[in-house]
């Protein structure tokens, strides 16, 4: 089976001392994004945030590619006025970046939950200066595909990928206005699933990872294999609300997160307890 995955990642612009509004920096919207190249990358200001697009890719390789190549491309043209792109989950800006309506202006259109299976409510914060990133992955599926399908490759998405990412990356406030567990839309060419933030921009691995074994759930999903032969909707959700992976949960479903993101896991574990894993790892190579 033939599937494609991109991504919209966002990223903050820094200049050492403060986070900076990328606001008439970057140019591009939604709705007339700036193309950059010939292969079908983009940019556009999203709210604070530079917001990049990649094309459809059919290996992780060219994914890191791709995504390697447009954070070239947005350094390269912040780097003249002594600012970086960093791909911060979260940050709080201060009042004068925030001095512009589209400051204001959050999400283009409500996402749905592949959980609660109902549209989720509008980002609200209690602090109205924090602004938050990113790291949507989008999925082409076959065309046969209906939405009962599409729901349960996010939720398989949620119970293995999504866990890990939320183990591994820093504290942030990201969660105060997007990124619950299941939050997706439906595409004319399959998901976009918007539960990550940016945080897999931070190493080739974790950009392998976090697509590394998408045509291995689709094909589960395809056969009919039931997440909840495996874990639970109470105990993925408790693994976010924690952002934990405990031995118990890994043991059940560590064979369907990729490669490289496993080794990841298992490495911040070691570190934090100075021991080995209590299991040897039986994690599937990607697309097996």
């Amino acid at each position: 089976m033939t599937i494609t995955f991109g991504a919209d990642p966002e990223l903050f612009l820094h200049n050492g001392q403060k986070y900076v509004s990328a606001i008439g920096r970057i140019g591009g919207s939604k709705m007339e994004p700036r193309k950059i190249g010939d292969a079908g990358c983009a940019l556009q200001e999203d709210n604070v945030a530079v917001e990049y697009n990649i094309p459809p890719c059919k290996t992780p390789m060219e994914f890191v590619s791709y995504n390697q190549y447009m954070l070239g491309v947005i350094n390269g043209m912040v780097a003249q006025e002594g600012l970086q792109a960093v791909n911060h989950a979260s940050a709080i800006f201060d009042d004068m970046e925030l001095d512009h309506p589209a400051a204001h202006v959050f999400g283009c259109e409500p996402d749905y939950g592949a959980w609660a299976l109902e549209m989720n409510p509008p980002p609200h914060a209690n602090n109205p200066n924090l602004r938050s990133c990113g790291g949507h992955i989008h999925v082409g599926l076959p065309k046969d595909w209906d939405n009962i399908k599409k729901i349960q490759l996010v939720r398989w998405l949620d119970a293995t990928v999504g866990v890990a990412l939320q183990f591994l990356e820093p504290e942030n406030e990201r969660a105060q206005l997007y990124g619950r567990p299941g939050a997706m839309r439906f595409k004319p060419y399959g998901i976009e699933w918007r539960t990550p933030s940016n945080y897999w921009l931070t190493s080739v691995g974790l950009m392998t990872g976090v697509v590394g074994n998408l045509e291995h759930l689709v094909n589960c999903v395809d056969e009919g294999v039931s997440l909840s032969k495996y874990v639970t909707e109470e105990e993925v959700q408790q693994m976010f609300k924690d952002k934990a992976l405990t031995n118990n949960y890994l043991a059940k479903i560590e064979r369907y997160i990729p490669l490289d993101l496993a080794s990841l896991v298992y490495d911040k574990i070691r570190g934090s307890t100075g021991a080995k894993p209590a299991k040897t790892r039986k994690v599937i190579q990607p697309g097996l």
